[in-house]
C-alpha cells in the first residue's frame, strides 16, 4: 500500500482469472478523501500463470513502480510493471533469475 502525492492510496496484489488457476497482478487506486474507485489496472505479461504483485512504490512525480512474480516456461521470475499515465497504461518486463 501506498499514497500518492494528493492523498490517493494505491493497493496491489493478485487475482484468480477465469481459469481458477492463472493469476494476474492486479493495481488499483482508490481516492483518499471518499475511498471510491478511481481506476483499477490487472496486468498478465502477456502470458498464463501465476502472476503475484508484492510490492509497491509511488515515486515523487507520481509514476508507479509494482514488483512481484510471474511465472514462465523457465520458472518463476521478477516482474516490474510501471505505471506513468491516468487512466493507467502499464509497461510491464519480466527478467530472469540471474542464479
Amino acid at each position: 500500500m501506498a499514497i500518492d502525492n494528493v492523498g490517493d492510496v494505491l493497493v496491489t496484489g493478485y487475482s484468480t482469472e477465469s481459469d481458477g488457476f492463472s493469476t494476474v497482478f492486479v493495481t488499483l487506486k482508490l481516492s483518499g478523501s471518499d475511498g471510491s474507485n478511481r481506476w483499477l489496472l490487472r496486468e498478465s505479461f502477456g502470458t498464463v500463470g501465476r502472476h503475484q504483485a508484492f510490492a509497491l512504490n509511488v515515486a515523487e512525480d507520481g509514476s508507479i513502480r509494482v514488483a512481484g512474480s510471474v511465472a514462465s516456461a523457465a520458472g518463476p521470475r521478477m516482474g516490474v510493471l510501471s505505471i506513468e499515465t491516468a487512466p493507467p497504461q502499464g509497461f510491464a518486463d519480466g527478467f530472469e533469475d540471474p542464479r
